[in-house]
């Protein structure tokens, strides 16, 4: 897992994929901020990818 969002992004692109919401800041439900992106394969199913790890146990 790649904790930098901007490189998973520039690959997606870099191989002609589909970006669906380039990187942004956003609150998940629980509040803890996270950067992410969303892209669809070619098979069409959806990758979010991003720096919220969850919650701490």
């Amino acid at each position: 897992m790649s904790d930098d969002v901007g490189a998973v992004h520039r690959r997606v692109v870099d191989a002609g994929g589909e970006v669906l919401e380039a990187p942004h800041g956003t609150r998940f439900g629980s509040g803890v901020a996270a950067y992410v992106c969303t892209a669809r394969d070619p098979e069409g199913s959806l990758w979010t990818f991003g720096t919220y790890r969850g919650p701490s146990a």
